[in-house]
């Protein structure tokens, strides 16, 4: 199940909108996209792709023929089944995380790589949660999450860079779990998670038990510090 948990990181990681086609419901994570739409964060209905690839060769693009669709490289019919596609919504899957999460208030965007969850409490503290996509995020987006005491950045399939001492980072791997359907696990089970720590110096991962807390960017200060 984690390599559909990685497919729903990489697409939210994607530049601009984000969709699955007729192949990824075809395929093995069928019912994982089934659960998604149940969880209200994948379209139902779908819309016609903005760029029709070919599932023959996977290299052309489809255009329309007579009554018919064809690839302009390998030639082949296209089935019109692969003309669609599903949108993902972003918002509203950051929605359902922070309903997930027991995280407290509203969702909000701050830039186009960083959104506020909300607020986590845990006993007295309270923690700032945010989500960070793929990419650098402006100064005044880095200067938002280090202007808090107590902040948490999830974010997709690898660490942010230069996100060192803003926070703790936590990749969604180990919130999502995708069984029979998609949930999230408890903040308080991840952030006191206990166990043995290990570090993966090819990949510069960093787990507590069976649980993955994050990457530390590869030839970073922190990566050497760790390596030696």
């Amino acid at each position: 199940m984690g390599a559909d948990v990685e497919l729903l990181l990489q697409l939210l990681d994607q530049d601009g909108p984000a969709y699955v086609t007729q192949e990824d419901f075809d395929g093995p994570h069928a019912a994982f996209l089934r659960a998604c739409q149940l969880a209200g964060f994948l379209a139902t209905e779908p819309e016609s792709h903005p760029v029709p690839g070919c599932p023959h060769c996977g290299v052309g693009v489809a255009y329309r023929l007579a009554d018919r669709w064809r690839c302009n490289a390998c030639r082949d019919v296209v089935d019109p089944r692969h003309l669609l596609a599903w949108r993902l919504d972003r918002e509203g899957f950051l929605v359902w995380l922070a309903a997930g999460l027991k995280v407290r208030g509203a969702v909000r965007r701050i830039e186009e790589r960083l959104w506020h969850l909300g607020a986590w409490v845990d006993g007295k503290e309270v923690y700032e949660c945010f989500y960070r996509r793929a990419g650098p995020l402006s100064a005044a987006g880095e200067t938002r999450v280090s202007a808090y005491r107590h902040a948490i950045q999830l974010h997709g399939l690898h660490r942010p860079s230069g996100a060192e001492g803003s926070g703790r980072c936590v990749s969604l791997l180990s919130v999502l779990r995708a069984d029979q359907n998609l949930t999230a696990l408890p903040l308080g089970s991840l952030l006191r998670v206990k166990g043995t720590v290990r570090f993966d110096a090819h990949s510069g991962a960093v787990w507590v038990g069976d649980a993955l807390l994050g990457e530390i960017p590869v030839g970073s200060k922190e990566y050497l510090m760790s390596d030696s």
